[in-house]
């Protein structure tokens, strides 16, 4: 016996063979079963067996059932608990040794029977073995796709059948050729099957390369994937190989609309490891501060905290505080600046959260940083504008309420000495009033014309007529004509220049801004000098009028060109002659500009495009 099984051995004609009791041990030993035999014809019941596979006709009966079983009535009440049965119908002729030729020849039937079916068995329990469950696979976010070692697909999850738009049914049909199914394309070629090659010839894993696309073979679609190639081996072979794939259209699509935002409104996303105390920041921010890029992206907290403005460091260190607290997340944006490569400050916006580990403590704080230094700059021009209206609107209250006494005084000049000139007969007396009543008259009607001129301008309708200005006739007219009020002392003077000179623009503007720079030289020049000229620069015609005056502080030189600015409200005038003359250049196409000193004299320049070249000219130069 064995396992406490009771084994019965024998025929008819004597004892069994030490042949078939070798044979019975090395099966049972070999298969884990217990071997019996019986007889379909036995005086004793308990050896008496009798089914469909030995019927009356066989007399030997040899049988394998499991280890546990006592005797045949257990199998005859259970046959289920039979595993393997044999039987043999001797001939005629009856001997001992005839009886154990026909036992051993059973036994041979038993165990040849017995590891055919074993064989099947081990070559489906290893299949099962290598399978996974459908419920398992079936869970995963990815696709899978199980190969033989032919690279036939003998198994798929629910997501691999929908990205390759085939039924469940296929799984009936496995194993399935797989080029009926899909196709990993890279650079248009077809790379499965080098894959698969590869594998065969040793390696474990294999990582799809970028730019790899899965075309199914239903609609013939293409889409982008990541995926793996991984095996299963028996000891050192091959046994099934399996693919985990994931179609990443979404991904990168999402992935590029956030890179085109992200670049486009300047958002640079980051995190803080708590435990290392280090920033990890987007590449693209250090590029646009321009500073070089740590480790792996990564800046130590002293190196942050050393590039944020001194004023803006303690609201940063108040919201970091609030945030590692983890009592409760810092939800507020907080403006700052940050030192930039080349030394200047740009104004950021930073938001944060933190992520907490199981005990609710943070270990990672995860946030953006915003550049607003374009919001700032039209925030400050904004000021600026506010400003300047402002003063605009200040001054035009001044003007306006001075416009009074600006006008008021001219015309009382003009009305009393014209009334002076009915009752003086004295000829000198009377050549003084008459000269008194033109000043007042020209000073009137330039009052006038600037206030018109500037109506023209806010209105948009200011004029320009573009002709032939022969250059030096203009300066020579503008000289002799302002020659005439210049104070003995001081000497208008026309500089040395070309022989010709013609520029294509208005004569009547042009006029305009040089006899206003002539007038105001003469009313801050009481001695010396004014000069008047041109000369060629870098294609540009530059006009300038020179004097030897009283100057201009350095902190007016930016206010000068602007409405009602007046440096000395004892002088005569709006305050808008210089306004208008640059109003007049940019409209031309020029530019215009002062060059002066306090107390040594100025030069107001501005030029005009458009010079003509002449021979003569040529030659001149």
């Amino acid at each position: 016996s064995r396992a406490g099984v009771r084994i019965v051995v024998g025929h008819g004609h004597g004892p069994s063979t030490n042949v078939f009791q070798e044979m019975k041990e090395e099966a049972e030993e070999k298969y884990g079963l217990c071997i019996m035999t019986a007889w379909t014809y036995a005086d004793d019941e308990r050896l008496k067996y009798q089914n469909d596979h030995a019927g009356a006709n066989e007399t030997s009966i040899v049988m394998a059932v499991r280890p546990e079983l006592v005797d045949f009535g257990q199998v005859k009440e259970d046959e289920s608990n039979l595993i393997g049965i044999a039987g043999r119908h001797p001939v005629r002729e009856s001997s001992e040794a005839f009886g154990n030729e026909i036992l051993e020849y059973t036994m041979k039937t038993l165990i040849s029977g017995i590891e055919k079916e074993y064989k099947t068995i081990k070559e489906m329990e290893d299949y099962k073995q290598t399978l996974y469950n459908d419920e398992l696979l079936n869970i995963l976010p990815d696709g899978v796709i199980i190969f033989d070692t032919n690279g036939e697909v003998i198994q798929l999850n629910q997501q691999a059948f929908a990205e390759l738009h085939v039924h469940p049914s296929v799984n009936d049909m496995l194993p399935f050729p797989t080029n009926r199914l899909f196709k990993l394309l890279n650079k248009k070629e077809d790379i499965l099957s080098t894959i698969l090659e590869k594998i065969r010839q040793g390696e474990n894993t294999y990582s799809l390369p970028e730019h790899t696309f899965m075309q199914e073979q239903v609609d013939y679609t293409q889409f982008p994937i990541r995926g793996e190639f991984a095996t299963i081996r028996d000891r050192t072979n091959l046994n099934k190989i399996l693919f985990f794939f994931r179609n990443i259209t979404v991904e990168l699509t999402q992935e590029y609309i956030l890179n085109t935002a992200l670049q486009r409104t300047r958002i640079y996303p980051w995190y803080y490891d708590i435990s290392r105390s280090e920033f990890t920041l987007d590449d693209r921010y250090f590029e646009h501060l321009g500073i070089p890029a740590g480790e792996n992206n990564t800046l130590t907290m002293e190196e942050y905290v050393n590039m944020i403005h001194p004023d803006d460091r303690q609201p940063m260190a108040d919201a970091f505080v609030v945030q590692l607290s983890g009592n409760t997340t810092f939800d507020k944006t907080v403006p700052f600046r940050l030192r930039r490569g080349d030394g200047t400050w740009e104004w950021f916006e930073g938001q944060s959260t933190y992520i907490a580990n199981i005990s609710g403590h943070p270990y990672r704080l995860v946030g953006i940083c915003l550049s607003i230094q374009e919001y700032k700059d039209i925030e400050n021009t904004l000021i600026e504008a506010r400003k300047k209206a402002e003063e605009s609107d200040r001054l035009k209250m001044a003007f306006l309420a001075n416009m009074s006494h600006e006008i008021r005084t001219p015309l009382n000049a003009i009305v009393g000495f014209s009334d002076l000139l009915v009752e003086t007969e004295e000829l000198a007396e009377r050549q003084e009033y008459i000269k008194i009543v033109r000043e007042n008259n020209e000073l009137l009607l330039q009052l006038i014309s600037d206030i018109l001129d500037l109506s023209k301008i806010e209105a948009g309708t200011f004029e320009f007529t573009n002709g032939d200005v022969d250059v030096n006739l203009l300066c020579e007219d503008i000289v002799r004509s302002m020659g005439m009020k210049a104070k003995e002392e001081v000497e208008l003077v026309f500089d040395d220049h070309l022989p010709v000179c013609h520029v294509i623009s208005d004569r009547n503007r042009i006029h305009q801004v040089i006899s206003n720079f002539v007038n105001n030289a003469m009313k801050f020049t009481s001695e010396g000098s004014i000069h008047v000229g041109y000369k060629l620069k870098d294609g540009e015609l530059e006009f300038y009028v020179e004097d030897t005056g009283i100057g201009i502080e350095k902190e007016q030189l930016p206010h000068i060109f602007e409405r009602f600015v007046k440096l000395n409200s004892f002088v005569h005038g709006t305050g808008l002659g210089l306004s208008i003359c640059q109003s007049i250049v940019e409209q031309l196409g020029g530019r215009i500009g002062v060059d002066s000193e306090k107390g040594k004299g100025s030069r107001f320049w501005f030029t005009i495009p458009g010079v003509i070249v002449t021979e003569e000219m040529n030659c001149a130069r």
